[in-house]
């Protein structure tokens, strides 16, 4: 009776842990991602964060996927690092329980002002040991909005009123630099 129990958790277990990745599969259009463009440009990324110990950028790819038909697309960039040593007690920012990157993008406008920050996953098994790899992505900001002061009426005219006007406009159409840091101690 007990391992008929056994048996039968076992199964019933292995089954929802695979139904969730099957069914995330059927819902992509195409079954894969599509390579796109380094959004910006890729001299408007400034990734020398990614180069310091204990790591090193491998790859850079920026990809979309369509999730269903009726969807938009979902555009994300993937990072590939390697440990160039073993992590130690002292690389607190890299451990923890649920292991997170410990990187901040910051996305900015022409004059340096900071628009969204967004922080990266692991899209793979996190093993902190010298040679082996590891996946951060990225999800681009569609929002949140920005909003700015797009024109002032003139105050000359009749009733003197000053109108702001604003326009939501999304941060990808005004970032001009993307700024990668480590985060701040404690977040």
């Amino acid at each position: 009776m007990t391992l008929r129990l056994v048996v039968a958790i076992l199964v019933l277990a292995s089954a929802l842990l695979a139904f969730p990745a099957a069914l995330a599969q059927r819902h992509v259009v195409g079954g894969r991602d599509e390579a796109i463009d380094l959004p910006f440009g890729k001299d408007n990324w400034d990734m020398r964060e990614l180069e310091q110990d204990p790591v090193k950028l491998v790859k850079v790819t920026a990809v979309k996927v369509r999730l269903s038909e009726g969807d938009r697309d979902v555009r994300f960039v993937k990072f590939v690092l390697e440990f160039q040593r073993d992590l130690t007690v002292r690389d607190t920012e890299w451990g923890g329980v649920r292991p997170q990157p410990p990187f901040l993008f910051r996305f900015q406008d022409e004059n340096g002002v900071t628009l969204a920050s967004e922080t990266g996953s692991y899209d793979s098994v996190f093993v902190g040991l010298q040679g082996r790899r590891v996946q951060m992505v990225l999800p681009l900001p569609d929002s949140p909005v920005v909003r700015t002061v797009e024109g002032l009426s003139d105050p000359g005219r009749a009733g003197g009123s000053l109108t702001l006007v604003q326009v939501d406009l999304p941060v990808t159409l005004r970032t001009k630099k993307v700024v990668v840091d480590l985060k701040p101690s404690g977040s």
